[in-house]
């Protein structure tokens, strides 16, 4: 029933048509116009922090304030303003971490006391009460309020159950710029959700692989996850992107991947598939690093973790034979 309202909300306002076949590309732009009018009803809409007013710290109102301006223009242009959604991801992270720190600070400042406080985390019973008495209310207020004044702050499921937790949402931010963001917008989120899959979606190439390390505590995936074809995509993205912000977590997730992979020697590597997989996933990546004058410097490595597999210098153990990962 939710699924028709909001079909005929598309019909009203963005002028679908019923008679046509409804596409998954056509209900991807409908959650694209959905979210772009959301984000601009929040832009205009006074703030609101009920009970907690006289605990918001000012720099979180201001990065809050400076975020909706910015939208503000971007709305009144019809999404046909300069603004880069470079500049919106970047305050959209200020927020997020100065909201974490907020919540945190509201459900425990009642104490009077700083975070430098030996005792600030480690409260009694009777304010343990208290402190989740204003959880809830912080929570209440994040969901009622927050989500209607700050664009892209949701009220969301978690991936790993059934509670729900409001923050703001790259998410949400991702599908707007697709839809109307700069080329170079639509080049970085178009390349980098192929890489890390898209955050609205389960089953991303990069969540997938920590999702079995996580369950296994070390257990790493040599198997689901393509290392070449996304070193592949890092390079491409480096050479097409000018935005710095953009390039910044390119470098991030491109420096962690290399990470997983620079085994130290002698050392062991608890794998979620025999040897031989881990020899070949090995070897395409000695060979595509040693034809990229990008990757250049890590062909050595791979090729001297390649020797050390296969004189056992390296000890890889298969998980799902021997339950080498812990979890």
């Amino acid at each position: 029933m939710k699924f028709l309202v909001n079909l005929t909300f598309t019909v009203t306002i963005f002028n679908f048509n019923l008679n046509a076949s409804w596409t998954q590309d056509d209900e991807e732009k409908f959650l694209v116009e959905e979210e772009y009018h959301l984000a601009c009803e929040a832009a205009v809409a006074p703030e609101h922090y009920g009970e907690f007013d006289s605990e918001i710290p000012s720099p979180f109102r201001k990065a809050v304030s400076d975020y909706k301006n910015g939208w503000k223009k971007f709305c009144k242009g019809k999404g046909q303003s300069n603004t880069s959604f470079a500049n919106f991801s970047r305050e959209l992270e200020i927020i997020l971490k100065l909201f974490w720190e907020l919540s945190t600070d509201i459900e425990m400042g009642w104490l009077g006391k700083s975070r430098s406080d030996p005792t600030y985390f480690r409260p009694t019973k009777e304010e343990r009460v208290r402190n989740r008495e204003r959880h809830f209310k912080f929570h209440d207020l994040s969901r009622d309020h927050f989500t209607k004044f700050i664009p892209a702050f949701k009220h969301l499921p978690r991936a790993d159950g059934p509670d729900q937790y409001d923050e703001p949402s790259m998410e949400a931010l991702a599908r707007i710029a697709m839809g109307y963001g700069s080329k170079e917008d639509k080049i970085f989120y178009s390349d980098y959700l192929l890489l890390i899959g898209k955050p609205w979606e389960r089953g991303s190439p990069w969540r997938e692989y920590y999702e079995a390390s996580a369950v296994f505590i070390g257990c790493l995936r040599f198997k689901k996850f393509d290392w070449v074809a996304n070193f592949k995509r890092i390079d491409r993205m480096k050479q097409e992107l000018n935005e710095i912000s953009y390039l910044e977590k390119v470098h991030k997730i491109e420096k962690e991947m290399l990470r997983e992979l620079n085994i130290n020697i002698p050392g062991s590597l608890c794998a979620c598939g025999p040897k031989e997989e881990v020899l070949d996933i090995y070897n395409k990546l000695f060979s595509y690093f040693s034809n990229n004058e990008g990757y250049s410097m890590q062909a050595p490595k791979m090729e001297k973790i390649i020797k050390a597999i296969n004189v056992d210098e390296i000890v890889v153990t298969n998980n799902y034979e021997k339950h080498c990962g812990g979890g």
